[in-house]
């Protein structure tokens, strides 16, 4: 089973299509608030991430295996149809 999880802010148009988008499709998703989230702020700044949403996919044994930032619609069927 995967485990996606999706930082966003307040206010942010993407952010929230990406999860309206993975609820419509049927996808479970965690969303993590930036601002109420300093040390996943930091983490994903320190990766190099600017801007959200960022999206990370984790397998069953807790490893990255895909992460993308901004809503990607094909990305988030992909998902769904896995």
């Amino acid at each position: 089973m995967m485990q996606v999880t999706v930082f966003s802010n307040p206010g942010c148009y993407q952010c929230e299509a990406t999860k309206r988008h993975l609820t419509r499709t049927g996808v479970k998703f965690d969303a993590v608030l930036l601002t109420d989230n300093h040390a996943a702020y930091e983490r994903l700044h320190d990766a190099g991430w600017r801007g959200v949403p960022v999206i990370e996919v984790r397998n069953a044994d807790g490893v990255l295996v895909d992460s993308w930032d901004g809503y990607r619609p094909g990305h988030l069927d992909r998902l769904a149809a896995a």
